[in-house]
């Protein structure tokens, strides 16, 4: 009875979590704020090295202090496009700006594009304010090309439309190659199409085209908003962000990447990927000038599908 006694009349003593005594004094809100701030100005201290070191790299570029912004190996680049967002298309005075770097730096074939048609309605403004320019079409830029200076930069421009109709006149022209029946008993024939009879048809209806070696986008979205795909099987693709705050020293320098970049197409074999055991795996290469890497197709797999395409880009 005693040690009771003694035991009631020790006063209790309420357990409280470090947390409530931190909240109930207003420290943990104080740590929070604390942090919180120290992370934005870390952040911020990032991003103001950032733009520092490309303002520094674009004076180095304007002033020409490295050798290796002075002249750039363009053989690689034979064909450029550039895709713009129709909102940013209409700042012509951008775009003939960037057309002139381009020619300045020595890119001589140029397709711009855009989904709207907005570029296209611009035809006169940078045909008047770019003296060294010749607007056609790829054909004519084809057959025109033995005659045409070399420092004159011949344009391509297309939009979303062109892509439809084309898409649309290639496959009426596939239809028309096919007959309709196989003869006995009315059965209608399968039509089995390759990439060939593709490239064909787009040909025959006069939208195949050069294949860009380099494409830049410019606005929000990184994509190639329509551009037509069937020429981008090998086209690096850079996003450059907004037109309008496109700087010279960015441009030198996206080409100067591309230009030092080894290519490697089809340099594997079916061993050096481990595929030499695969049963059914045959190594074909396509044979067409644009199509350089080698690829892998399986006997097992649907008819004409293709299974591997190896195409590397290294440093």
């Amino acid at each position: 009875m005693e040690r009771a006694e003694v035991l009631n009349n020790v006063p209790f003593v309420q357990r409280i979590s470090p947390v409530l005594v931190l909240e109930r004094y207003g420290v943990l809100r104080i740590i929070l704020s604390v942090l919180w701030n120290l992370i934005h100005l870390i952040v911020s201290v990032i991003h103001f090295a950032i733009r520092m070191a490309n303002k520094l790299q674009h004076y180095v570029i304007l002033t020409g202090l490295l050798k290796k912004y002075k002249s750039i190996d363009l053989r690689k680049l034979q064909h450029m496009a550039i895709v713009i967002e129709s909102e940013e298309a209409t700042q012509l005075t951008k775009v003939y700006r960037l057309l002139y770097w381009l020619s300045y730096i020595g890119v001589h074939h140029v397709t711009l594009y855009d989904m709207d048609g907005v570029l296209k309605e611009s035809k006169k403004f940078l045909s008047q304010n770019l003296r060294d320019l010749s607007i056609k079409a790829w054909q004519e830029a084809e057959k025109a090309a033995a005659f045409l200076d070399k420092k004159v930069m011949t344009l391509e421009i297309l939009s979303f439309s062109d892509s439809k109709e084309a898409v649309a006149k290639a496959g009426n022209y596939l239809l028309s190659t096919y007959p309709e029946n196989s003869g006995s008993g009315g059965q209608k024939i399968e039509m089995s199409i390759t990439e060939d009879d593709l490239g064909k048809a787009l040909c025959a209806a006069g939208f195949g085209g050069p294949e860009p070696d380099l494409l830049f986008v410019f606005g929000p979205a990184r994509c190639h908003l329509g551009f037509p795909a069937w020429r981008l099987r090998y086209t690096e693709i850079v996003h450059m962000g907004r037109l309008k705050s496109l700087k010279y020293g960015a441009v030198v320098k996206a080409i100067l990447d591309y230009s030092v970049k080894n290519q490697n197409y089809g340099s594997d074999s079916l061993e050096s990927l481990g595929l030499g055991k695969v049963p059914g795996l045959v190594q074909i290469t396509i044979p067409n000038k644009f199509s350089r890497s080698r690829c892998y197709h399986s006997s097992s797999s649907p008819k004409g599908s293709l299974t591997v395409g190896v195409s590397m880009f290294t440093y």
